[in-house]
């Protein structure tokens, strides 16, 4: 049976320490300058400013900015959108373009998280431990449902300045190695953290 292709983004799922992610994140600012949506999933990257504006009582300069991901090597990854800010003037269950909207992101370096790869290339048992970069360009967001189409792509290496490491594949009876399968990874190339070279 073929897995589902099903993207979903960038999904936290438990600490590295073995506790289970609780939903949480840290707030940041999308600023009016990114002119495409942002939905739950997306990961995303530092965007080197912060509020100029009060945002919901928040005084300039204390919410940092954040950007939409460009996926290749060298490229760094802060972590994934959680949720929104909820806002009485925006209703949308994903972030409008060219909207200043705050944002909640799964940044702790030490997260795993669960992501689909793309399925240009059917990954194998010996992709454990290789490196690998986002995909955001194969599949689109939903607005209908707010849900990231970001992927991760089949093309493996062994580069510190790749965006993901694999861990596994997950343990789920209707995901099988093959195309479309869904990976535990952790983010290589993070914002906070140095990248470090695939352990293979």
């Amino acid at each position: 049976m073929a897995n589902p292709n099903a993207p979903f983004g960038l999904r936290p799922v438990r600490h590295r320490n073995g506790a289970p992610f609780n939903g949480g994140g840290n707030l940041y600012i999308v600023p009016a300058s990114v002119a495409t949506n942002l939905f739950i999933g997306d990961p995303v990257t530092l965007g080197g400013d912060s509020n100029t504006a009060i945002y919901q009582g928040y005084a300039p300069g204390t919410l940092p900015t954040v950007a939409p991901i460009t996926a290749g090597d060298g490229n760094p990854v802060l972590g994934s959108v959680v949720s929104f800010f909820p806002e009485q003037a925006t209703s949308t269950i994903y972030s409008l373009p060219s909207t200043v909207r705050g944002v909640y992101i799964a940044d702790d370096p030490e997260l795993e998280f669960e992501i689909m790869d793309n399925g240009v290339a059917a990954l194998g048992h010996a992709a454990v431990g290789r490196s690998a970069n986002l995909d955001i360009s194969t599949y689109s967001g939903s607005t209908a449902s707010g849900v990231s189409g970001a992927t991760m792509n089949t093309t493996l290496s062994s580069s510190a300045a790749s965006q993901l490491h694999i861990l596994g594949m997950i343990m789920q009876p209707n995901i099988a190695l093959g195309t479309n399968a869904i990976w535990r990874v952790m983010i290589n190339n993070h914002n906070y953290r140095l990248a470090n070279a695939a352990n293979v």
